[in-house]
């Protein structure tokens, strides 16, 4: 039978379980040390807490105090048997233990309150000594760190651990309780009828969490402990793990060390979700010593030797702040450099900024220095996460900033500053990780007083001769007659009906530079946030030798920002198409026109730049939209005699528009759950970032790793999302695997062969489409080592091996008017030659990583590729701007552009989630907030869904014109109500749906 205390504690738990406010936490570095005499421990640990508990007649509250927190230690003697402690608790940052109370009619009952501390370490009591019956019993508690607050499900269950563990001690013999008891008491302490309680054992025999199973990983016995009386049990519970930890007797010889519970990271991941407060939450730097006040307490060197310094160089290198620094020298790699441990002081799905003080010291005078983070999951898998770099130099102190975020739950994490070549010190005065400050949302710019199609070159028609021109460099500038009179097409789609151009041109000679050409001031012309189209008729002398490039390209102070570009392969007038805008107030902008080699004559002709109006081509595109993605539906209802349709009621609803929209996702992304949940809610395709890319599939040779793809595609098989194969390989030598690049001519067709054969046989039918050899535009590398043909090779290889799936050619720039070598018409001309050598090339992939889209010019790069016939996917789309609302501007243009043209089949972006997407590209801030770009996203969505209701006509008929995809239809009768499912695919005619009522 249990006592009456225990009996007292178990009905003060039943009344704490229905409306608790809050739950401690163990995490994974927590120890509970237990010294004893003789006597065995069975040791429970529960971690609920109320704010006003009364047991044994006596009360304890919080006194309206958020930072006053009770702590009660109740041990129960059974005579002859262990003796059980119950522990409830709650621990926060800067508390301190402080004894309260010790009740005198129950001495096995203690209580402690934690009252705040200006410090900011948690500081606990050495021991708690209680003395039961003739035995007096010692409890040593070090706990390393604490995991924060946990407001619980409310299918909270008794959150329970139950381990049985074997342990040695030589002086208990015959007082060792029998096992029936020890299952007794379990069963007594938490009596609930889900939770199995099995005999015990000499292994884990499980865990479960709200019901949800866990699988620990079995103990192991370390050396045996000194034979004196007082013998000690560590036991670790796994980070966020509540529960009970039972300990019973073994004949095994030695020290029993629980070090780490391993369990399913989903399920560690939702106890930790709940988390609201913790060591490195919030202003507080979790670095320890961040200034080296306490010299190089807490740093260690990473692969080399640290040094503390007040001064270096002859006393030219003094400490920035504080009073020292540190260096990390005798490195050897370029990952050698200084590092701390931060396991248990960051947290999962919380951003972090980083902000570390840097130089450099030794054989170099400038290199790159990084911030990285190395994080170790519970089940051994290690990532780096790049914070930040930056160009350090040996002159000056500089600032590395930058921020991450981790998804999973870190096991381990260690900070280091790493990165310039061996034999150069790195130096760090400081460094500070925090919590992340939110940024406020932006303000939309105002552009209401905006002039769209105004062109803001002066004297473009050179009417008033060469007023407003001056020479980039000492060219020489003149005027000539004979340039076309049209509007060039890219701008005529964006200006409508113009008066054509005068004719007139600029002859730019004299030219010793390739920069050197006729130029413009426009600095008080441009407006902030505002996008830009640029359009001009060039052309290139006769002197030239070979095809030239052209470039409008602005200086804006110290930047260049490209405007557009052209290859001109013979002495046609080419026309010039870009965009631009700028985000900062600038000192000084200057437009140019330069690129052909020097002493080639440039021509430039009806040069414009003007402020685009994005709502008025919205409109266009709506109507085009109308055109291309919608069908007309005739729903042909019938009925019985007795129940005719005839004016009934109905109404229809898309459920699910059929048009690919897809994002890239890593894997480290889905041990996110927020991550996961919009992605599965918002798109209906995928594409990996790294996961199927050969590099990461076989970094070394015959190394292969395919286990972040495989979780990767069951995640999306089994969410109905489809998948691209992104990608069998890439062409551009700076990403080939240095083990690759070794391979003779023989071995590295062998391992094309293998890595074939590998990937399209593993996933054969699973993936959708394949990009064969990624960016053949900016790349040959495949092509140098082993002919012209692999190409062809590559593509007639993998058609065979996996005929379902479409293979795409995929390579940017091809739709923005900045990149000669990658322009609609080379594309064309690659893709006709694969096909001439027999390549089944399905279809065209534009990756769209573009900066300020100005549709016609990405429409009239559609229109081109159009020609092939095939279909055309925006692979990897992404754009960026640091104001939420231009992103948004921005993405509708690609979004709408794309959606509305006929030869475009899916979109896919290049991520969504901040830090995991091009900087300043994200949809979703960091810890899961919808930013403007978000939201226009989802707009889109529900404004390509349609809807319609109304009455079946005199012929039994319902019509509308909807988007492809799935619908629910449901009428309504004065005798029935009747609902149907069914799918409206492409089709020019209308589609006829029978309904029988």
């Amino acid at each position: 039978m249990a006592s009456s205390a225990q009996l007292r504690l178990m009905s003060d738990l039943k009344a704490m379980r229905n409306e608790p406010k809050s739950l401690g936490l163990f995490s994974s570095a927590d120890v509970f040390q237990i010294h004893h005499y003789k006597k065995r421990l069975l040791l429970h640990f529960y971690g609920i807490f109320h704010e006003r508990l009364v047991l044994d007649g006596v009360e304890s509250q919080q006194n309206g105090r958020d930072d006053a927190f009770i702590m009660m230690a109740r041990f129960v003697w059974m005579q002859g048997h262990p003796v059980t402690m119950f522990v409830l608790f709650q621990l926060q940052p800067s508390m301190t233990f402080k004894p309260i109370i010790t009740v005198p009619n129950d001495k096995d009952l203690l209580l402690f309150k934690l009252v705040p501390n200006v410090e900011s370490a948690i500081k606990i009591p050495s021991s708690i000594e209680v003395t039961c019956g003739d035995l007096m019993y010692r409890v040593e508690v070090d706990i390393k760190s604490i995991s924060p607050a946990l407001p619980p499900p409310s299918d909270l269950n008794f959150f329970q651990y139950q381990e049985d563990v074997d342990i040695y001690h030589s002086d208990f013999g015959e007082d060792l309780p029998p096992s029936s008891l020890v299952q007794q008491s379990l069963h007594e302490i938490a009596p609930d009828p889900n939770q199995p309680h099995g005999r015990p054992s000499r292994t884990f025999r499980g865990a479960y969490v709200a019901n949800r199973h866990f699988t620990p990983t079995r103990a192991s016995i370390s050396s045996p402990p000194p034979t004196d009386l007082t013998r000690e049990v560590s036991l670790c519970l796994g980070a966020g793990v509540f529960g009970i930890a039972s300990l019973v007797p073994s004949e095994s010889r030695g020290r029993l060390n629980v070090e780490s519970v391993k369990s399913d990271e989903s399920q560690v991941a939702e106890t930790q979700e709940a988390n609201t407060r913790c060591i490195g939450d919030g202003d507080e730097n979790i670095i320890l010593n961040p200034q080296f006040d306490d010299g190089l307490s807490n740093w260690s060197g990473r692969g080399c030797k640290l040094a503390l310094h007040d001064s270096m160089g002859d006393g030219k290198i003094l400490p920035l702040s504080g009073k020292s620094f540190a260096s990390a020298t005798e490195r050897t790699q370029n990952w050698n450099g200084l590092q701390q441990e931060i396991t248990g002081r960051v947290q999962r799905k919380l951003a972090y900024e980083v902000t570390a003080v840097v130089r450099i010291f030794g054989n170099a005078t400038t290199a790159t220095v990084r911030a990285t983070l190395w994080v170790q999951a519970a089940n051994g898998r290690e990532q780096y996460i790049g914070i930040a770099k930056l160009q350090a130099t040996d002159k000056d102190w500089m600032q590395l900033q930058g921020k991450f975020l981790l998804n999973g739950v870190a096991s381990k994490a260690i900070i280091f500053i790493e990165g310039p070549p061996a034999g150069t010190d790195i130096l760090l005065d400081s460094l500070v990780v925090k919590h992340a400050e939110k940024i406020p949302p932006s303000t939309p710019p105002d552009f209401e007083n905006v002039l769209y199609g105004v062109n803001i070159i002066g004297n473009s028609s050179l009417s008033d001769g060469l007023n407003g021109w001056f020479p980039f460099g000492s060219c020489t500038l003149n005027i000539a007659n004979g340039s076309p009179h049209l509007i060039p097409p890219m701008a005529k789609d964006s200006l409508g009906p113009r008066e054509p151009l005068s004719g007139r041109y600029i002859l730019a000679t004299n030219r010793t530079q390739s920069w050197m050409g006729p130029s413009q001031t426009i600095t008080d012309k441009l407006e902030l946030y505002l996008t830009y189209q640029v359009s001009a008729w060039v052309r290139v002398g006769s002197q030239r030798n070979g095809p030239q490039n052209i470039n409008v390209t602005l200086a804006v102070d110290s930047q260049y920002v490209n405007g557009g570009q052209v290859k001109a392969n013979d002495d046609r007038w080419y026309e010039i198409g870009g965009s631009f805008r700028i985000e900062k107030k600038p000192s000084r902008v200057i437009v140019y026109v330069q690129g052909p080699s020097s002493g080639i004559d440039l021509m430039v002709s009806g040069l414009q730049i003007f402020p685009v109006d994005r709502k008025a081509r919205f409109k266009h595109l709506k109507k085009q939209t109308d055109v291309v993605r919608k069908r007309d539906v005739v729903l042909k209802v019938t009925g019985s005699d007795t129940d005719i349709p005839w004016g009934a009621f109905v109404k229809v609803k898309q459920i699910q528009n059929n048009f690919p929209l897809g994002s890239c996702i890593n894997r480290t992304n889905i041990d996110n759950d927020d991550f996961v949940d919009f992605f599965v809610k918002n798109f209906n395709w995928s594409v990996f970032g790294n996961e199927l890319k050969w590099y990461w599939t076989e970094p070394q040779q015959g190394n292969l790793n395919y286990t972040d793809a495989d979780e990767l595609l069951d995640l999306c098989e089994k969410n109905g999302i489809e998948a691209r194969g992104h990608c069998i390989f890439w062409a551009v030598d700076s990403v080939v695997q240095s083990w690759i690049k070794s391979l003779n001519k023989n071995d590295l067709m062998t391992a094309v062969q293998n890595r074939l054969n590998g990937l399209l046989t593993r996933y054969k039918g699973r993936f959708r489409h394949y990009d064969v050899n990624n960016e053949m535009l900016h790349g040959s590398f495949y092509q140098d080592r082993l002919g012209k043909d692999i190409r062809a090779y590559m593509f007639k290889t993998a058609n065979q091996l996996d005929p379902s799936a479409t293979l795409f050619v995929n390579d940017y720039h091809v739709e923005d008017g900045t990149d000669t070598r990658a322009s609609p018409e080379m594309y064309i001309e690659q893709i006709l030659g694969l096909q001439d050598q027999g390549a089944p090339v399905g279809g065209i992939g534009i990756q769209g990583h573009i900066d300020y889209p100005v549709g016609p010019i990405v429409c009239s790069a559609l229109d081109k590729l159009g020609i092939l016939g095939l279909p055309i996917w925006f692979t990897e789309l992404d754009v960026s701007s640091d104001n939420e609302y231009v992103r948004a501007d921005d993405l509708e243009v690609m979004l709408r552009e794309a959606y509305a043209h006929p030869a475009v089949e899916g979109i896919m972006l290049w991520g969504f989630w901040e830090l995991f997407v091009r900087y300043n590209g994200h949809l979703v801030n960091a810890e899961g907030d919808v930013n403007e770009a978000g939201r226009r996203y989802l707009a889109l969505n529900q404004e390509w869904l349609s809807t319609s209701h109304g009455h079946i006509d005199e012929q039994g008929e319902f019509k509308f014109r909807g988007f492809h995809g799935t619908y629910n239809v449901e009428i309504i009768t004065l005798t029935k109500k009747f609902s149907q499912t069914f799918t409206v695919d492409k089709g020019d005619s209308s589609l006829l749906l029978n309904i029988n009522l």
